[in-house]
This record gives structure tokens, C-alpha cells and sequence, in this order.
């Protein structure tokens, strides 16, 4: 129940970022060729802001899917070090001798 409830969640915040991304490449697009009005042009600040935020999303993203291959990566070696600990020292091989 836990496990859906987050993978709904997750989906709906991928959804909501794509349209966020598209809206705004989509209006850099449209407004890059406007009838700018000199220095303190209102379209060219929206459009820097609109850039900005596109780059920290993307950076964002990056970060994010570091660590999740970190921590996977991090689960995976835990494992294996786990089981190859136990697989390497056993009894027998520590040659201990166990009288009753």
C-alpha cells in the first residue's frame, strides 16, 4: 500500500516537472525574437529567470540520479560483502576445532 502510494507520487511529480520543462522551453522559444525595450526589458528577465531555473532542474536531476546509483551501488556491494565475509570465513576454514 506504502509502495503504491509513493510510486503514485513519484509519477505525478516526473509528470508535473515534464510539463514545467516543456512549458518553458516552449516559451524561451516563442519570446526569444520579441521587440525588446532596452536594459530593464520585463520579457528578457522572464526569459533569464526561465533559463535558470531549466539549468537547476537538469542539475537537480543529475544530483538525484548520482545518489540513487551511489546508495544502489553502496546496497549491492553491502550485500555481496555480506555473503563473501560469511563464504570466506567459516569454521572450516579458520580450521577451528570444536570439542563437545
Amino acid at each position: 500500500m506504502q509502495e503504491k502510494r509513493l510510486t503514485k507520487i513519484r509519477t505525478i511529480l516526473s509528470v508535473l516537472l515534464l510539463i514545467f520543462s516543456i512549458f518553458s522551453l516552449a516559451f524561451i522559444s516563442i519570446e526569444s525574437h520579441h521587440e525588446c525595450s532596452g536594459h530593464d526589458c520585463p520579457v528578457c528577465f522572464i526569459i533569464l529567470i526561465t533559463q535558470q531555473n531549466i539549468k537547476l532542474l537538469s542539475l537537480t536531476g543529475l544530483v538525484f540520479a548520482i545518489v540513487k546509483k551511489i546508495t544502489q551501488r553502496a546496497r549491492v556491494n553491502f550485500f555481496i560483502s555480506k555473503h563473501f565475509y560469511l563464504k570466506i570465513h567459516s569454521l572450516i576454514s579458520q580450521k577451528i576445532r570444536m570439542n563437545d
